[in-house]
């Protein structure tokens, strides 16, 4: 099996969008040009990274710093990744594509304008989707998934034929980094996962770092380009760090173990050593499930070393929720997963479909409404009041496996 490639390059956040363009082209030829997949593909996904957009009210309160975003995939990375894949690909459907959660009075329209996406189906004649929107359908996920046996998805991006991931380089108060792995967690419809932000995912650390791993699995990456011009330290959205450069490479996971690296973490650090401080590290999870490799001695870095860029990030968690207290919550929720299975019949009979709230054994509320129960349920975390919030399903029909729990 021959070592994957990463290529790691400079790019200043102070040149122009064109020298940008011009690195980003020479760092993906660096890590060995635009795979055959995608160049072979019918329909190609390419997912930005368009969180640190989706929270605003206005493009004027979307983070940036000297002009360059600090938690968004930049315009100009983006536009140099669908060009080089159009080049590769001329007769291919190119579709660019986010879960945009769309907040009145602003609509999905108005993020994908902030970004320059309008841009893009000028010029290389891409189709932009929301997925939130249209028809939704459930994918199984290969191998049956870590946690979830399939995910949601709007039925033209689950009926791609190759995946193009343009990801940002940023430290995250729950995952610990975040860059194309986490990436594709953001194409999932909101509203199928919960609340805004797919609360329902968040409501426990077992949960999130398990699906984040099967959309990647579902939607894997065959090319991962990683904006490091302005990186995010302490968490996805904080303190802007000019690192000034460019990843790239056909691995998912090890560009992303490169990109850790390049921050200062392990990438094969666990929970609860930093980064992974309230959860355990998704890197060696989709790893485990084939998503890609991570191996950082055996990868093979072209470009710049990783030493000669690399400063030391931290991490400041979600909800200032502790180490200890993430301990606690991950052993609730297996302790009641088990009572869960147990106890299924029982409350199939009082509670069929509902979303319950099990913790210490006991049902301590139910609701009838996904985005309702997730928001209870991720109020309890900081509250250290853990517990399990799950829908009461028979085990056939159930889309996340209580048995995942162990």
């Amino acid at each position: 099996m021959s070592k994957p490639v990463v290529a790691l390059t400079r790019c200043w956040h102070n040149h122009s969008d064109a020298e940008v363009e011009e690195a980003v082209r020479q760092t993906v030829a660096l890590a060995g040009g635009v795979p055959e997949k995608v160049a072979r593909a019918r329909r190609i996904l390419i997912k930005p990274n368009y969180v640190g957009a989706n929270s605003k009210p206005s493009e004027e309160a979307i983070r940036k710093h000297h002009g360059r975003f600090v938690s968004c995939a930049e315009p100009s990375v983006t536009r140099a990744v669908v060009g080089l894949v159009r080049a590769a690909n001329p007769h291919a459907e190119i579709v660019v594509a986010e879960g945009v959660d769309a907040h009145a009075a602003r609509t999905a329209s108005d993020v994908f304008g902030w970004l320059d996406a309008f841009r893009l189906v000028d010029e290389f004649g891409v189709r932009l989707i929301n997925g939130n929107e249209g028809e939704i359908v459930t994918v199984p996920v290969p191998g049956g998934g870590l946690i979830h046996r399939a995910v949601y998805l709007n039925r033209e991006v689950a009926e791609v034929d190759a995946v193009v991931s343009v990801a940002k380089l940023k430290a995250h108060g729950t995952a610990g980094v975040t860059m194309s792995v986490k990436n594709m967690f953001g194409i999932l419809p909101f509203h199928r996962y919960g609340s805004t932000f797919r609360n329902f995912m968040h409501t426990n650390y077992f949960r999130l770092m398990r699906i984040v791993v099967d959309i990647a699995t579902t939607l894997r990456p065959d090319l991962a380009v990683v904006d490091g011009l302005i990186a995010s330290d302490h968490g996805m959205d904080h303190e802007p760090v000019e690192m000034n450069v460019l990843l790239a490479g056909h691995d998912p996971v090890a560009t992303d173990a490169v990109g850790a690296a390049v921050m200062g973490f392990d990438p094969h650090a666990d929970f609860p050593v930093e980064p992974f401080v309230v959860s355990e590290n998704h890197l060696r999870l989709a790893a485990r499930a084939g998503v890609g490799t991570l191996d950082l001695p055996g990868t093979e870095v072209r470009g710049l070393p990783i030493g000669e860029v690399s400063r030391r990030f931290s991490i400041q968690t979600e909800m200032k929720v502790t180490t200890e207290q993430a301990i606690g919550a991950r052993s609730a929720a297996i302790a009641q997963a088990a009572v869960f299975q147990a106890r299924r019949e029982e409350l199939l009979h009082q509670y069929a479909g509902q979303y319950i709230y099990l913790r210490n054994g006991e049902v301590e509320w139910t609701s009838s409404n996904l985005a309702e129960a997730a928001d209870r349920a991720i109020e309890q975390l900081p509250r250290g009041e853990y517990g399990l919030a799950i829908q009461v399903l028979p085990e056939a029909d159930e889309i996340e496996k209580a048995s995942a729990y162990r």
